[in-house]
């Protein structure tokens, strides 16, 4: 997890997708080295953004929400969830 005080959602995406840039490029075994039998590690990111009225595990959960929406998108993305109303009830099946 990482915590980004006075970050908006934009930004915060922007670092998400430094951060999954920087993990493919130092991972040897990265989807852009990936060779025929190889195995193929990448990073799913969810991004939520708060105006800090809203408890911190509601926070935490549309954050996790948002990764498996990155891994069920197949992965090696960064994905946003802004606020409870882009919360949907496939997402609280796929955290369960």
């Amino acid at each position: 997890m990482v915590l980004l005080p006075n970050t908006d959602g934009e930004h915060g995406m922007s670092s998400a997708n430094r951060i999954r840039e920087s993990f493919n490029a130092g991972c040897f075994y990265s989807p852009e080295f990936a060779a025929e039998g190889d195995i193929c590690l990448s990073m799913s990111l969810g991004v939520a953004s708060s105006d800090g009225n809203e408890p911190v595990d509601h926070l935490i959960q549309r954050a996790d929400m948002a990764m498996y929406r990155a891994k069920h998108a197949g992965g090696d993305c960064a994905v946003p969830l802004q606020g409870c109303a882009d919360v949907k009830a496939s997402d609280a099946e796929a955290i369960a």
